[in-house]
């Protein structure tokens, strides 16, 4: 039993440590380090981790397994070649037989004469070679930061090879610009083909913000040029700055991103400008000037730019002058780069997204290496933009400890979930005059060390100063020691202020359909469409016809066809017919003023149910009432009494034509009578009989089956015996059921009796 319990605690680990070896881990992931770190700084990561998962020292159950991940990791990235192909095609070290296996097939030799001068060497194209999983993992996730060039082609392709030169020129002028390229060999990876919708080769497309966009036109160097920098959508990318607006855009830094102003005397800016600040814009703003330009003299003085080269200057919370400023001939794309690198944060950044929060406080689990932050919990007003102005005086000149601490704050309205964590340790007084201010190490991806600095942060010079001397002072003893911070609280996810409106996702994800929908439509020439176009015409128009035609068939049965009267019948005389209490039910008097509507001229597929009675009939109608109100409600249905004191001739008549006139009945006892039922179909010209006290022999007698002795015996019970006893209408129920089901007899006649009185 003692071994079960112990294999079910377990059980949960190796389910999740077999499921993980269904999918390759990111080797810079495992290892803790970004895909920019450097093969020291690899090194470093991988014999911390090997150390503290060595399963010799570290007896957690996962321990081998972390180990097993972190020393495939390092063999992926620890080899400049293999990290190489990883970052190139996301395979990992363990995949190494796969990558040969998939070079083996992309390497095919393809038609006479092509390629003839490689001697074997790879091309550019079968270099930048990509695969359905390396599109998914690397360049949808990438296309946010940078656009992807991609180039499908196969080797049955003329106008392929035509192009190649081209092509490969192309590629290598984007690779200097850090635009991303891939090329799909169709022929060897249809499934990527497939979702790329690519319907013919060669096909030039590209990836931005996750969505395609096709390249159309004759392929030229000027032509490509375009498709590429129009990829960018420039007015949003790089605004274009003048005299008129340069203020407002220096001074929009309360989005939380810098501003980055772009010199150069053209009218178009370059694509090198495009490429860093597509690259940077989720926290720098870009903006260009050209400087040959005559509405630009004012911002050209202010900032003292040369007029006949390149500048780069870059601004934050003081528009009033620059935080960094280069200026060349020809600014290079690593120029540009390495510049907004090191200038991508506000002096005071706000934590409005979980990117901010990632790169702001990095994860750093060995204590003598962590790196702070401290954090301004502030609220979204007017009255704490003056509290965060004096915390961005003071950490304009606080110490950075070697660059170990950084300072943020962050709006308490949108990130409720992150100060809800921290609150859980909150020991400070609250006050509302003071802000709180928390000193916090990232301890792991999902875990926090924190504590407060008393005693908060105020509008009061004097007690700022007490608070920057506890903060100064607290940050010393940490970086001097090992020591942990008071509190411990799990990370949430940052909510980001930067989204779009859930109005324009769906927008959007509709402009997405919408493409998609039109490039099938452009898939096909003008013929194809021109056929299925009369397709559907005709289609539609056979079908308008059919539906005329029914209409016009309808219309002539509908005229052929008797009128039937509305429902309940009209009769001038309000005394035939009487209602039930509660007004769901008609009973007519069956008499010569009604017989012609109720019989004779009666509408087809109606029925009239006829209650035999006498004068004295009050009582017998009451149970006839209820017995036929669940029926009331039926539009084929007519109900109808009949005095036999009056008019029992008639149903005399109608019982002797219902038996061809065999039998005279002159001498029908009218009590035997009371409570039969007959249902009277008169325009197919037959009815059904209910007799509550008839034998069967009597029945047989009705519909000429009997034989002629019995008959008579039968014909003098009729006459002579009184049939009163019991209710009368006791077994109506079951034979409406029976009538219903058409389990009946129909008892037919050649014609309806005159009714006479």
């Amino acid at each position: 039993m003692k071994k079960i319990l112990v294999s079910l605690m377990f059980l949960p680990l190796m389910i999740v440590i077999i499921s993980s070896f269904g999918s390759a881990d990111n080797p810079y992931d495992v290892l803790g380090v970004n895909r920019h770190a450097s093969n020291q700084d690899i090194r470093k990561a991988y014999k911390y981790l090997v150390k503290m998962w060595h399963p010799d020292k570290n007896k957690d159950p996962a321990a081998v397994f972390r180990f097993t991940k972190i020393n495939e990791a390092y063999q992926t990235l620890g080899h400049p070649e293999r990290r190489s192909i990883y970052d190139q095609h996301g395979y990992v070290a363990s995949h190494d037989n796969h990558i040969q296996r998939n070079y083996a097939r992309y390497q095919k030799p393809g038609p006479p004469g092509s390629r003839v001068f490689n001697f074997g060497a790879e091309s550019i194209i079968d270099k930048h070679m990509i695969t359905h999983e390396f599109y998914d993992v690397r360049i949808l996730p990438e296309s946010y930061r940078r656009p992807y060039f991609l180039y499908a082609y196969g080797d049955t392709c003329h106008i392929c090879r035509h192009i190649e030169p081209l092509i490969e020129k192309f590629i290598k002028d984007q690779e200097q610009l850090g635009i991303g390229v891939g090329t799909i060999h169709v022929t060897s990876n249809r499934v990527l083909g497939s979702n790329l919708r690519i319907h013919e080769i060669p096909q030039i497309m590209a990836i931005v913000n996750g969505r395609v966009t096709y390249f159309k036109g004759h392929v030229t160097k000027q032509a490509l040029r375009d498709f590429v920098r129009n990829l960018f959508e420039p007015p949003k990318t790089l605004k274009t700055l003048s005299d008129n607006n340069f203020k407002d855009f220096l001074l929009g830094w309360s989005d939380n991103r810098m501003r980055a102003l772009f010199f150069a005397p053209k009218e178009k800016p370059p694509l090198r400008f495009l490429m860093s600040a597509f690259a940077h814009r989720e926290k720098i703003a870009s903006g260009y000037v050209n400087t040959r330009s005559s509405n630009v003299l004012g911002i050209l003085d202010r900032f003292n730019v040369n007029k006949a080269k390149e500048s780069l200057l870059m601004v934050g919370e003081d528009s009033n002058t620059s935080v960094a400023i280069v200026t060349m001939n020809t600014l290079s794309s690593d120029s540009i780069n390495e510049v907004m690198d090191a200038n991508q944060y506000l002096t005071l950044p706000r934590l409005s997204s979980q990117i901010f929060f990632d790169e702001l406080c990095p994860i750093e689990i060995r204590p003598k290496r962590r790196k702070l932050c401290v954090i301004l919990v502030s609220k979204k007003t007017d009255e704490h933009n003056r509290y965060r102005s004096q915390f961005r005086n003071y950490v304009e000149r606080a110490p950075t400890f070697e660059n170990k601490v950084k300072f943020m704050y962050l709006y308490e309205e949108t990130q409720r979930r992150f100060v809800s964590a921290l609150m859980d340790g909150n020991q400070t007084h609250s006050n509302p005059s003071t802000l709180k201010l928390a000193i916090l190490w990232r301890m792991d991806k999902h875990h926090m060390n924190y504590e407060w600095v008393e005693p908060g942060w105020s509008g009061n010079d004097i007690h700022n100063q007490i608070t920057c001397q506890n903060l100064e002072k607290r940050l010393e003893e940490l970086f001097a020691s090992s020591n942990i911070l008071h509190y411990t609280a799990t990370l949430p996810d940052f909510h980001n202020e930067h989204t779009l409106s859930l109005m324009v996702r769906i927008l959007h994800k509709f402009f997405d359909w919408f493409n998609r929908l039109l490039s099938y439509f452009k898939h096909y020439d003008f013929t194809t469409w021109f056929s299925i176009v009369i397709a559907l015409l005709s289609v539609f128009f056979v079908g308008l016809l059919m539906r005329r035609m029914l209409n016009t068939e309808m219309e002539k049965v509908m005229q052929q066809q008797p009128k039937i009267r509305p429902r309940p019948l009209y009769i001038k005389n309000k005394r035939l017919a009487l209602k039930s209490p509660d007004n769901t039910m008609v009973l007519y008097e069956l008499c010569p003023e009604t017989y012609d509507m109720l019989v004779k001229d009666t509408d087809p597929g109606f029925t009239i149910l006829v209650l035999l009675a006498d004068d004295d009939k009050e009582d017998i109608l009451n149970s006839f009432r209820k017995l036929m109100r669940e029926y009331s409600h039926s539009n084929v249905l007519t109900f109808s009494y009949l005095d036999l004191d009056q008019y029992l001739a008639w149903y005399r008549h109608l019982l002797e034509e219902s038996i061809d006139n065999r039998v005279q009945l002159c001498n029908i006892n009218i009590r035997n009578c009371i409570g039969t039922v007959l249902a009277i179909n008169g325009y197919r010209q037959y009815y059904y009989i209910y007799h509550a006290k008839s034998t069967s022999r009597g029945l047989q007698q009705l519909h000429g089956t009997a034989t002629e002795s019995e008959s008579e015996k039968e014909h003098n019970e009729l006459i002579v015996k009184p049939l009163l006893e019991g209710g009368p209408l006791q077994g109506l129920d079951r034979w409406l059921l029976k009538l219903f089901d058409s389990k009946l007899r129909k008892i037919h006649v050649s014609f309806w009796p005159d009714f006479d009185s």
